[in-house]
């Protein structure tokens, strides 16, 4: 047994060492709020007394004797804690942690959605153009489920609906934590580490009102992780995590990196002592087989959603307009990697370290609890670090939030396994200080207006062209709240940062006035400042459209697509190019991608309506049609595209209401007056159609269909 204690003590020191040593770099990393410790600099945000007062209570009660004082306090209590979850209390305990967990999320919930895309979801659900999406459908679909049932019963705004499905996977989070503790932990000591540290992540903002569908995934993911250790425990079937992994799939596509973990479970046997004869097994290699087959397929599916995919994975060698030099092993990104793993578990990921590095002797590596779980942990880092981030690892650290969990129970399980000794129970409490050390002013922040927007403001200067959207986003919410100075303030900042894009809206601004030489200038002097500006390339694509340059038009419009693949109105624009060059196949897939993209405008769907006439799809044509009346009534062409799909479908009734609501909001519309004429020919009423010719030819007098017109109104006179 001397050998295994020699590790024990080892990482034990270790570990201890590094309990204080962090408190100390939170002190430290807190004089340099700019600065790209975003991870950890959340102190930062508090005056250098309270900040310096906190830390030092903290390192207190590290002192031995201050502690033995403290647990002598609390441990009677503590232990218990976990004596309600028995059998017969395990209802009055899981009611009771939902409670006091739902009173601390509401309390100390979120009053800013600057974060991850929050303000966009928001204002989506308001406008009602949010739609479910191929990586999040099932997400999206539960809240606007909720959203159309709770507001018009309590008028609730989308926030608030947001904000009950982020307690709810909250409540679920803290619950399955409590259940893992007991799973994992031996004594009430170590279930009580365990369980901290899981509720003390920095995930764990998540359920705190958050705007944003990862709540969901968060908890799912914890679930997973609980029925899968209780298959390997032996206390339940594989099908639960393999539904549970089918459910979280819908939920967030991202869900992705626990399948090598549930295909290990598949390959797990519990009566067989080592692996080899399982890969001697003819049924093992007919599920990898069907394995690599499902893996080709997701791939194709996810190409046919969005054909620029793959830009969400780190770029290698250049980033691009927004952030050339912000590559997959470029400095900024590793640092900011590191970060986020601070962010989340910074426990987790400390214990999950140590324990990979020293390896102690009481770790048994054969393990297959080890093996499964360190599975998880590595796909979820690899996750991390090759999926770019996109407008900054500082803002979208909810797509992340999720990778930590993996780490932390692999860590809590280790941790569980090792030799007992007296001074573990001391480190456990160094590490739980730690932890609400790191995690208490993160969710502060969150909930205090002011320490938000200049927390926003510093992790935006990190990198200003990969975070610009969010300065546009602070400008709209300064506006909303009437605060026209910031509002203003932040508008010249835009101005300064970026000065190409002030030219590319002076361009734009020239192509509505018709002045197409002027915009050609704006556009080309913005390259010459970025030659990467995705918004120039449109302009340009804009601008050769307007001249019937047609494939200089599509080459812009790629240009623009490939250096921004989220650049939701190119899509539409290059769409209406390809309906120019009558290529329907190639604008019907830009229209499509453009409404993945959630750009939900009715010239789309009366687009749509267009081109499906023209592959003589009269059905679908007249839904798309239909799409665009209901977003934008007074739209004209829309209707006068029914009524044509009506007359070619007999249904001349169908086909006159549509004229006359037409004309009753737009009463100059000549095309409307030709189409009545057409149908009433159709109906024989003969003055009636030659009334409406007439007044069709006064109106285009010059138009190509001016001699068809005459010889319809000279035939119908003479019968």
């Amino acid at each position: 047994m001397s050998e295994p204690h020699a590790d024990h003590v080892t990482w034990d020191k270790i570990a201890a060492a590094i309990s204080l040593i962090l408190p100390f770099f939170l002190w430290l990393a807190s004089f340099f709020p700019k600065s790209r410790f975003w991870g950890i600099n959340h102190w930062a945000y508090y005056p250098f007394w309270l900040r310096t007062a906190v830390i030092a209570s903290a390192l207190v009660i590290f002192i031995p004797r201050v502690q033995q004082k403290l647990a002598t306090f609390l441990k009677p209590p503590l232990i218990r804690f976990f004596d309600i979850f028995t059998e017969s209390r395990k209802v009055l305990g899981y009611l009771s942690i939902a409670i006091i967990s739902l009173l601390i999320f509401y309390f100390f919930r979120t009053n800013t959605h600057f974060l991850g895309d929050g303000y966009q979801i928001l204002d989506s659900i308001r406008t009602g153009t949010l739609t479910p999406n191929w990586s999040q459908p099932l997400s999206i679909w539960i809240s606007l489920r909720l959203y159309r049932l709770l507001f018009p019963v309590l008028n609730l705004d989308g926030a608030s609906v947001y904000a009950l499905t982020s307690f709810a996977a909250g409540i679920i989070f803290v619950i399955f934590a409590a259940r893992l503790a007991i799973l994992l932990g031996r004594n009430p000591s170590t279930r009580w580490f365990i369980f901290l540290i899981l509720i003390l992540m920095g995930t764990s903002q998540l359920f705190f009102g958050y705007a944003e569908h990862y709540p969901l995934l968060s908890s799912g993911i914890m679930i997973y992780l609980y029925y899968s250790l209780k298959y390997l425990f032996g206390e339940t079937k594989v099908f639960v995590p393999a539904m549970i992994f089918l459910i979280l799939l819908p939920i967030h596509f991202s869900s992705l990196y626990l399948f090598p973990s549930l295909l290990y479970l598949f390959l797990y046997n519990r009566d067989i002592k080592t692996s080899v004869p399982v890969f001697k097994s003819k049924k093992t290699w007919i599920l990898l087989w069907f394995v690599m087959i499902w893996c080709v397929g997701v791939v194709i599916y996810i190409r046919s959603q969005d054909r620029y995919v793959l830009n969400l994975l780190m770029p290698i060698l250049h980033g691009k307009y927004t952030g050339p030099h912000y590559t997959l092993f470029s400095p900024d990104h590793i640092i900011d990697f590191f970060n986020q793993q601070f962010l989340i578990s910074p426990i987790g990921f400390t214990l999950f370290l140590i324990f990979l590095i020293l390896k102690p002797g009481s770790l048994d590596v054969q393990s297959r609890t080890f093996r499964f779980l360190l599975s998880v942990a590595l796909a979820q880092l690899l996750f991390n670090f090759i999926i770019n981030p996109g407008l900054g690892a500082p803002r979208d650290w909810d797509l992340f939030a999720g990778v930590g969990i993996g780490y932390t129970v692999l860590a809590l399980y280790i941790f569980s396994r090792v030799e007992p000794a007296a001074r573990l129970s001391r480190l456990q409490f160094n590490l739980t200080i730690a932890a609400l050390l790191f995690t208490l002013p993160w969710i502060l922040i969150n909930a205090t207006p002011d320490k938000s927007i200049a927390r926003f403001r510093n992790l935006l200067d990190l990198d200003p062209k990969r975070s610009r959207n969010g300065h546009f986003i602070l400008a709209d919410y300064f506006n909303r709240l009437g605060k026209s100075e910031e509002r203003d303030n932040e508008n010249r900042k835009i101005a300064e940062k970026f000065p190409e894009l002030k030219l590319c809206d002076l361009g734009k601004t020239f192509l509505e006035l018709g002045d197409l030489t002027q915009a050609y200038q704006k556009f080309t002097q913005s390259l010459q400042i970025s030659p990467d500006c995705a918004e120039a390339h449109a302009g340009l694509g804009w601008y050769y459209s307007l001249k019937g340059n047609f494939e200089k038009s599509e080459t812009e419009y790629k240009k623009a697509l490939e250096l921004k693949p989220d650049f939701q109105t190119a899509y539409s624009d290059l769409g209406d190019v390809y309906m120019k060059k009558l290529d329907f196949k190639n604008a019907e897939g830009m229209y499509n991608l453009a409404l993945k993209h959630r750009v939900d405008d009715p010239r789309i769907y009366n687009n749509l309506g267009i081109l499906y006439v023209q592959l003589n799809q009269l059905d679908k044509a007249a839904s798309f049609y239909q799409k665009a009346i209901s977003m934008q009534r007074n739209s004209s062409e829309p209707h006068s595209g029914l009524a044509y799909i009506y007359s070619q479908q007999g249904k001349f009734r169908e086909a006159l209401a549509e004229i006359d609501l037409l004309l009753q909001t737009d009463p100059n519309f000549a095309m409307a007056y030709y189409q009545l004429g057409s149908i009433y020919e159709c109906l024989g009423r003969k003055k009636e159609a030659v009334n409406a010719y007439q007044t069709y030819l006064k109106m285009e007098p010059g138009n190509p269909k001016t001699f068809e017109v005459k010889q319809s109104i000279k035939k119908l006179e003479e019968e």
